[in-house]
C-alpha cells in the first residue's frame, strides 16, 4: 500500500493499513508459532486432567461397589451370627430337655444308666458347626480390619463353646 500523504480521512487510511498488516502473509510468524505451542501445551494439560478425572470417577465407582459389597457381607454375617446364637440357644434348650427327661427316666428306672444324648441334639450341634464354618468363610471376605477382628473374636468364643458342647455330648455317649 503506497501512502504519499495523510490528507483528509487519514483515519480510514490508518485502519486500512492496520488491516493489511494483520492479514499480510509475510507477517510475524514467530508469534503464531509461540501461540500455537502455548495452545497445544494447554490442550495437552486439559487432556491429561480429563484423563485423571475419568480415572477418579472409575475409582470412585469401584470404591462405591466395594463398600456396598462389604455392607452386604456385614449384614449377611450379622444374620449368620443371629442364627448361630439362635442355634446355641436351641441347643441349650434341647440339652435342658434331655437332662430333664433323663432325670425323670432315672427316677422311674432307679439305678439304671440313662443315655443323655439324642440324635436330635447331635443334629443341632452339627448344624451349629456348619453355621460356624459358613460364618468363618464370610469373615474371611471382609476387607475392613476392625469389624473382621470383632467378628473373629465372637466366632472364636462360639467355637470354644461348640467344642465344650461336643465334648459334653461325647461324654454322655461313653
Amino acid at each position: 500500500m503506497i501512502i504519499f500523504s495523510s490528507g483528509v480521512g487519514g483515519e480510514s487510511v490508518a485502519r486500512e493499513l492496520s488491516k493489511k498488516i494483520r492479514n499480510c502473509q509475510h507477517g510475524d510468524r514467530r508469534s503464531s508459532i509461540v501461540e500455537a505451542e502455548l495452545l497445544l501445551g494447554k490442550a495437552e494439560n486439559l487432556a491429561e486432567a480429563a484423563h485423571r478425572l475419568i480415572d477418579r470417577d472409575v475409582s470412585f465407582g469401584r470404591a462405591d461397589a466395594a463398600y456396598a459389597r462389604a455392607e452386604e457381607l456385614i449384614e449377611c454375617l450379622s444374620e449368620c451370627t443371629d442364627e448361630i446364637n439362635h442355634l446355641f440357644a436351641e441347643a441349650d434348650g434341647f440339652e435342658l430337655d434331655a437332662k430333664s427327661a433323663a432325670e425323670a427316666a432315672q427316677t422311674l428306672l432307679g439305678d439304671e444308666v440313662v443315655d443323655l444324648t439324642s440324635p436330635a441334639s447331635d443334629d443341632v450341634v452339627t448344624r451349629v458347626e456348619d453355621t460356624v464354618q459358613s460364618a468363618r468363610t464370610e469373615i474371611r471376605k471382609i476387607g475392613q480390619a476392625a469389624p473382621r477382628r470383632t467378628l473373629k473374636a465372637h466366632l472364636d468364643g462360639l467355637v470354644a463353646r461348640l467344642v465344650a458342647l461336643r465334648s459334653r455330648l461325647t461324654e454322655g455317649k461313653q
